[in-house]
C-alpha cells in the first residue's frame, strides 16, 4: 500500500495554529489567576475587617452569683427565684469546727460563679473559696473548688460529683514553703459530644530526704485526671488519665484569686534555681 503523502506546509500551519492556541490558553489562564488573586485579596480584607470571634463562647462569668447568709447558700440567676444550695455541698460535715482555731479557713466562698455549657441544655457551675492570712510568717492560705450542675429548664441543681477537698493552699513550715492548686478544664474526652471535666494537680511539696537535713521543695504537676459526664454528674475514670480530648480543651478561669498559690511561692523564689521535679509513682490503670 502506498504511504499517504503529507503536505509539509500543512504541518507547519498546524504547528503554528497549535502554538497560537497554547499562547491564547496561557493568556486566559494568567487572566483567570489574576482575577482569582484579586478576589482572594478582597476576601482577606473583608475577614480582617470583621471583629475577632472567640474560639468558644460557652463560658459565662457574670450571669450567676453565690449568696450566703445565716439561712444558708443560694444561687442567684438572671431570671427566676434564687435556687437554694444544700450547705453540705459546700461545707463538708465537721470542717467548719475543725478549722475554728486555724489561722485561715477554707469555707470563705467568693460570690462570683463561672458557668459553662456542658451539653443537653445543662450548665456546669464552678464555685470557689479562698482565705489568706493577713500577717505572720506562715503566709498561709486555704480554699476549695466546688462543681455543680444546673438544668435551667427543670430548675434543678445537682452536685457535680467531683470531691477535691481543700484544693488550694499554701503555707510555710520548718523553713519550707509548700503550695497546692488544682487547674480545672473542660473537654470531650470520650467523644460523646458532652463536656467532661479535667483536673490537673499542681503542687510544691516539702520532703525530708533524711532525718537531719531540712525539708527540700519539690515541684510536681499532672497528669490530667478526667471525670466523665453522666446523668448524675461527673465520675472519675482513671483509665483516661493523661488523655487529650477529641476537640480541644478549655481551662476554666481563676476564681476567687488573681494568681495560684503555686505561682505565689514560685514568685517568691524568683532569681533562684528552679525547683527539682518530684518522682511520683508510675500510674497503673485499675484492672
Amino acid at each position: 500500500m502506498k504511504p499517504t503523502e503529507v503536505d509539509p506546509g500543512a504541518i507547519v500551519s498546524s504547528r503554528r495554529h497549535g502554538t497560537k492556541e497554547r499562547e491564547g490558553g496561557e493568556r486566559r489562564g494568567q487572566e483567570r489567576r489574576r482575577v482569582l488573586g484579586w478576589l482572594l485579596l478582597a476576601q482577606l480584607a473583608l475577614v480582617a475587617a470583621l471583629p475577632a470571634q472567640p474560639r468558644w463562647d460557652g463560658l459565662d462569668t457574670t450571669s450567676f452569683r453565690l449568696q450566703h447568709d445565716a439561712t444558708g447558700y443560694r444561687l442567684l440567676r438572671p431570671q427566676g427565684e434564687p435556687i437554694p444550695i444544700p450547705t453540705s455541698w459546700l461545707e463538708p460535715p465537721g470542717v467548719r469546727e475543725e478549722e475554728q482555731d486555724l489561722v485561715v479557713g477554707s469555707l470563705y466562698f467568693a460570690p462570683e460563679v463561672t458557668a459553662f455549657e456542658i451539653g443537653a441544655g445543662r450548665l456546669g457551675l464552678h464555685l470557689a473559696s479562698y482565705d489568706i492570712q493577713e500577717s505572720g510568717s506562715l503566709q498561709a492560705a486555704a480554699g476549695r473548688d466546688v462543681l455543680l450542675i444546673l438544668d435551667p429548664t427543670a430548675e434543678t441543681l445537682l452536685p457535680g460529683g467531683v470531691e477535691l477537698g481543700e484544693s488550694r493552699s499554701r503555707g510555710r513550715g520548718d523553713g519550707c514553703f509548700r503550695a497546692l492548686f488544682h487547674h480545672l478544664s473542660v473537654g470531650d474526652v470520650d467523644c460523646d459530644r458532652y463536656l467532661d471535666l479535667a483536673v490537673e494537680r499542681e503542687q510544691i511539696e516539702c520532703r525530708y530526704m533524711d532525718d537531719e537535713a531540712p525539708p527540700r521543695q519539690v515541684y510536681e504537676r499532672g497528669p490530667l485526671r478526667w471525670y466523665r459526664q453522666g446523668a448524675e454528674g461527673w465520675t472519675e475514670d482513671r483509665r483516661l488519665d493523661g488523655r487529650l480530648p477529641c476537640a480541644g480543651i478549655v481551662r476554666l478561669p481563676l476564681l476567687a484569686i488573681v494568681r495560684t498559690p503555686v505561682d505565689f511561692v514560685l514568685d517568691s523564689r524568683r532569681g533562684r534555681n528552679p525547683l527539682p521535679p518530684g518522682d511520683p509513682e508510675p500510674f497503673e490503670p485499675p484492672n
